[in-house]
Parts: structure tokens; sequence; C-alpha cells
């Protein structure tokens, strides 16, 4: 079977930064509060404070559960959307990858399928990847998982490395048994990536070097000897 390479989208590929500023910032200032400013938010959000404890930073901690409802409606919002743009060098990696032959899927956590969709098509990544792969944010890592464990039966292909971003992407990796390739130029410092299982933590898809996606051996030595794994449920069942 063909390997089957797995990208998180948001994080490894997009740079978010500005959306989720935007979304955060707009709430707070329409309901009368000041909002931090950007880099002390991005840089709380990817140590992972409590968004309460962001919140209360602008005294607007009684304002939480009203900014989480706003949040999810405004969050993927064509305008918002259109405020992320491609990680310097992600476009790069995909072409390279699809020139070789190698094929490839982008997985993500979305409420809303089609705008995810329209979101590559319109950042011209689409047509380097098999297809994206979208589950509900309820579903969290194990969502991830079983959606790509399904393309990669369907299409008899072989999940080869998942390059991702957070600990669901470290924990849906596990799930299938497959070595992690973190970046920290995503939701997450490289300080909690250090934390979690993985291969490395690179600071960004362009630094992770081109052989760990073209030569499978590379990556068969991983799950030989660097990263030990118990075999997943998802990789044993039949549904």
């Amino acid at each position: 079977m063909k390997p089957l390479i797995v990208f998180d989208l948001d994080g490894p590929l997009l740079d978010g930064k500005n959306r989720h500023y935007a979304c955060y910032s707009s709430i707070l200032e329409e309901a009368g509060y000041r909002p931090i400013p950007l880099e002390e938010y991005w840089q709380a959000k990817r140590a992972l404070v409590p968004a309460s404890e962001v919140l209360a930073r602008s005294g607007a901690l009684e304002y939480y559960s009203r900014f989480k409802q706003i949040w999810l409606a405004r969050i993927e919002l064509k305008e918002m959307l259109g405020l992320d743009h491609l990680h310097s060098g992600a476009a790069e990696l995909l072409h390279k990858i699809a020139l070789a032959g190698q094929r490839a899927v982008i997985v993500t956590l979305r409420q809303h399928p089609g705008r995810a969709l329209d979101q590559i098509n319109r950042l011209g990544i689409s047509e380097y990847i098999d297809e994206l792969l979208v589950a509900p944010h309820a579903e969290a890592a194990a969502g991830k998982a079983e959606r790509v464990l399904g393309h990669a039966r369907r299409h008899r292909l072989n999940p080869l490395i998942w390059v991702g971003d957070t600990e669901l992407d470290a924990e849906a990796a596990s799930a299938l048994s497959l070595p992690c390739a973190l970046v920290s130029n995503g939701l997450r410092s490289e300080e909690a990536l250090h934390r979690l299982p993985s291969v490395g933590v690179f600071g960004s898809v362009s630094e992770i070097p081109l052989t760990y996606f073209l030569h499978p051996s590379t990556v068969a030595s991983w799950r030989s000897g660097e990263r030990k794994t118990t075999p997943s449920t998802f990789l044993n069942s039949d549904s």
C-alpha cells in the first residue's frame, strides 16, 4: 500500500493568530471591555491559559458564558477565515510531496466543513492533497484519527506520519500508532509541545526534513525504535 501523510490544518499549515485575536477582541469591544494586546493574548493561548483567565485580565470574567456562545458563532465566518494565511513554506512542502507522488490529507476540527474547503481552495493548496477531512470539535482527537483511518481504508493507503501542533494531534497520532512531528509556530508553545510524545518539535513544517515524507523507511525506523506505541483499537477495529 502507498503511504499517506497526514497534516493538521490550523497551526501547521495555516497561521490563525490574526483570526483568533480578531474574534476575541471584537467580542470584548462590543461588550464594552478592553482586550489585552495581541501578543499577550497569543502567548496566553499558546501556553494553554484558560479562556476564563484571559477574560479576567480584561475584567470580563462575568461575560465568559456569553463570550463562548458568540465565539462559536463568529470564529468560522467567511470574513474571519479570510484573516488566516499560509505559513511560509507550507504550500511549497505540499507541492513537493505531491510532485514526488506521495499521498497526503489535511485533517481538522471545524464546525463548517464547506467553509473549510472553500478556505483551502482559496489558498491554493487543495490540489496537492487527496481530501480535506473534517471532524466536529466535540469528537476531538478520536474524530480526527477516525477520519484518517477511514480515508486510508477506503483508498488502501498506509498512514505514515502525522504533522500537528497540539496535544490533540499527538493523541490522534498515538491512536493510530503513528509517529507525530510537532511544529511550534501554531497553537501551542514549544515548551508545551516538548511535554508531548513526538519524533521531534520543529519550528515550522518547512523545517521538517523532506526525507521524512518521501522515504517510508525513515519513518519505519521510528516505529520500531525511537517511538514505542501500543497498537491502537482503531487499527484493530473492523468498523
